[in-house]
């Protein structure tokens, strides 16, 4: 399989943006059992290789499927941003289960996985048991965590980085 020719922005000097292109669409639509999802993680690795790249940052969707499982085969430490709700809670343990058996099927290495609690509401007392149970459970995998600010949702709303406001 040859690498495509990629078109790589410099946003700024030494900092690339590589566009998604437009069949990575289709990737949701071809089944997970043809191996599509080790595609990106062979092409970011000549990708790399071929510019020098030193650290690469995948931006995936938050819904597991084909993309999602691409852009952890094809890492090398993975961040999930998590909200604390019961339901998060209770499904990290079968999300870290399933990377592994992905990583395992696929024999890639297992990415170190970081967890961060997300749109926290500090006065809270069950977001603060919540949070307790994640760094209880998790102790060398959870970040602090991230308190909701206005001025985040603000800068999200209006498509501006928060500095801008």
């Amino acid at each position: 399989d040859v690498l495509p020719e990629l078109p790589l922005y410099e946003a700024r000097p030494g900092f690339y943006l590589l566009a998604a292109d437009p069949e990575l669409a289709d990737i949701e639509t071809i089944p997970f059992e043809s191996g599509v999802v080790a595609y990106p993680g062979y092409h970011l690795g000549e990708l790399v290789k071929a510019h020098n790249i030193d650290v690469v940052v995948i931006d995936t969707p938050p819904v597991a499927g084909n993309r999602q499982l691409a852009g952890v085969l094809a890492a090398t430490n993975v961040l999930l941003p998590m909200e604390l709700t019961q339901f998060s809670i209770d499904g990290i343990g079968s999300v870290f289960e399933r990377l592994e058996g992905l990583c395992r099927a696929f024999e890639y290495p297992l990415p170190s996985f970081t967890l961060l609690p997300n749109r926290i509401n500090a006065r809270a007392a069950k977001t603060a048991a919540y949070l307790d149970a994640i760094v209880n459970t998790y102790p060398s995998v959870a970040l602090p965590a991230l308190v909701q600010r206005q001025p985040i949702a603000d800068a999200a709303d209006s498509a501006t980085p928060v500095w801008k406001l």
